[in-house]
This record gives structure tokens, C-alpha cells and sequence, in this order.
């Protein structure tokens, strides 16, 4: 199943559309959010971290091209933006496992303490703002559809489709993870109520 998923994904990546949807939407956060807020620093005299800039322009583009909507972690306010700060944490604590010796954190893991504290209570935090995200591409697919019923039976644009294959093979994935690790953890209470 992941090859296919893989596959489509490759095939949509080397698309021509989505490199022209790449940079007009890396060109439009740079006009309208990098700009103004290098500008704004500016005025202001003020002294700014620009690697921290950067990883928001990224950020906020990839949110775009991924799901369509913008987050607005580069804005002249420079907010803090939890589902980034979750991704900075599980990125770190990945890193650290490669560190440290395995009979170490799978003990933090089972204690709950440490990194793996974190990256529970971060797993949370993204899970709850993915789910948010497919929440609302699944209000505004169910509008399209519609709408595209409404007008004429049985025409689909393409970006209908294509939104729609996307959006059931990222649901299909992500209610697959989210049974394995409940699954996982009742097995795990489980042994652990009989030991």
C-alpha cells in the first residue's frame, strides 16, 4: 500500500502544475509575509532571528502546499505556532534516540519521563492539528462535490479528484496509525496488568 502511496505522491511532486503552484506560493509568502515582516523589523530598529524566519517562510509553505491552508507563523507579530514547535521537539527527540544508548530511552519511553514525555504530549498536539486540517479539507471537498453536483451530475474537475485521492489515502494512513497505536497500547496495558 505505501508504494502506491509513494508512487502517486512522486507522480504529483514531478507534476508541472504543482512546481508552478510551488513557486507562486513560495514567491506569494515571500512578497506577503517575509517582506513585511523585514520591513516591520526594520522600522522598528528591532534585531531578528533570521534562521527563525526562514524556518516559518518554510514552514508556512509547505502547511500551504500540503493542506492548503496557511498557518501564519511568519507574520509581523511572529507568534508562537505549537504544531511547528511539536515538529522542532519530535525532530529532537528522533535525534536523540539515535544518541542514546536504546536500553535508556525505551526506559524513559515506559516511565513516561525525559524526551519521550514530550514527544507523547507532542504526538497530541499534532494529532489534534492534523486533525483539525482534515476537518476542514473535508468540509470544503464536501462544498466542491456539491457544488459540482448541483451544476452538473456526474463532473468532477480534476483538482476534485485529486484532492479527494490525496485526502482518502491521507485518512486511510492516518486512521490506520491511530488504530495500530491503540491497539499497541491495550496490548501494552494489557501485559502489563498481567506481569
Amino acid at each position: 500500500m505505501w508504494r502506491n502511496q509513494r508512487k502517486l505522491a512522486q507522480l504529483q511532486l514531478s507534476h508541472p502544475r504543482f512546481h508552478r503552484l510551488l513557486v507562486k506560493t513560495t514567491q506569494d509568502k515571500v512578497e506577503k509575509g517575509l517582506i513585511k515582516v523585514l520591513e516591520h523589523v526594520s522600522k522598528q530598529g528591532l534585531v531578528v532571528d533570521l534562521h527563525d524566519l526562514f524556518q516559518r517562510l518554510t514552514f508556512d509553505t509547505t502547511c500551504m502546499l500540503v493542506t492548503g491552508y496557511d498557518p501564519g507563523c511568519l507574520s509581523i507579530d511572529l507568534p508562537h505556532v505549537p504544531f511547528a514547535k511539536a515538529m522542532d521537539d519530535v525532530a529532537e527527540a528522533i535525534c536523540i534516540r539515535h544518541v542514546v544508548p536504546a536500553s535508556v530511552w525505551k526506559f524513559q519511553r515506559w516511565v513516561s519521563i525525559g524526551h519521550d514525555k514530550k514527544l507523547r504530549n507532542d504526538r497530541k498536539t499534532l494529532d489534534h492539528i492534523i486533525e483539525k486540517y482534515i476537518s476542514m479539507k473535508r468540509d470544503e471537498l464536501s462544498r466542491v462535490i456539491k457544488s459540482n453536483d448541483e451544476e452538473e451530475e456526474g463532473r468532477e474537475t480534476r483538482l476534485a479528484q485529486l484532492s479527494r485521492g490525496f485526502f482518502s489515502s491521507f485518512q486511510l494512513t492516518w486512521t490506520e496509525k491511530k488504530r495500530s497505536e491503540k491497539n499497541s497500547n491495550q496490548i501494552y496495558q494489557q501485559k502489563k496488568l498481567t506481569n
